[in-house]
């Protein structure tokens, strides 16, 4: 059968790859320059800076055997200790990405009124019914308001 997949992002490769390994003559559409969709690595003054997912829970067997489908498990990186320390680049600078609570609340990384909306977190309503095709940016602009996108959209994540 032959199948047209639109979007090159990490789902469309997925899904690429799914379809073809199950016997399908896959097309794959993108108006990228290259595949990958948000995702994004350079180095940086010996750091790596990634935008967009870079990095998956793989202890589900499926992931697994995705992961293995591709060809790729020799290339998977296990995340060092040290790594758990992430950094944001934002606006010319490193900062500190806040990985509790109060870190949140200390961070440089929103205004004082990004912080205020995070209390109001506890009171959103929830959705009656989820929405299956909600990405993780989204699920965050919902519980935490859209200054936390707008906020947060400017910067890149950064590794040592």
């Amino acid at each position: 059968m032959r199948v047209a997949v639109v979007g090159g992002g990490i789902s469309g490769l997925t899904a690429a790859h799914l379809l073809t390994a199950a016997g399908h003559d896959v097309t794959l559409f993108d108006d990228g320059d290259e595949p990958g969709g948000l995702i994004r690595s350079a180095r940086r003054d010996g750091f790596l800076c990634e935008r967009g997912p870079q990095a998956l829970l793989d202890g589900a067997p499926e992931v697994r055997a995705l992961i293995a489908s591709t060809g790729l498990t020799g290339r998977a990186l296990t995340a060092l200790p040290a790594s758990r320390r992430r950094f944001v680049y934002v606006g010319g600078a490193l900062r500190p990405f806040p990985a509790s609570p109060p870190a949140l609340l200390r961070t440089s990384l929103l205004s004082a009124a990004g912080k205020l909306r995070l209390f109001a977190e506890p009171f959103i309503r929830r959705p009656t019914a989820p929405d299956p095709d909600e990405s993780v940016f989204d699920f965050v602009a919902r519980r935490f308001g859209n200054r936390i996108r707008r906020e947060t959209r400017r910067g890149c994540l950064v590794r040592r």
